[in-house]
């Protein structure tokens, strides 16, 4: 079950998908107008990726170097 900060987080992806999105606007979008530190960011990250992705099944959620992350199919 996801939680809603990971709903948001994986509506904001869709909507951009396959493109990466950026640590700001992900931080912008889940925690609007509130403090956050990296480690939240990172725990969201971790959370909803081992949420989407489960034993064999093809990664969904990847985050780019320097890019942000991006919802798609393939790592291209």
């Amino acid at each position: 079950m996801l939680s809603p900060q990971q709903w948001t987080l994986v509506a904001l992806l869709l909507r951009h998908s396959p493109a990466p999105v950026s640590k700001e606007m992900i931080i912008n979008t889940v925690w609007p107008d509130q403090d956050v530190n990296n480690n939240m960011y990172k725990s969201l990250l971790t959370r909803l990726r081992t949420n989407l992705t489960k034993d064999d099944e093809v990664e969904l959620l990847h985050t780019l170097k320097k890019q942000g992350v991006a919802l798609r199919l393939a790592n291209d």
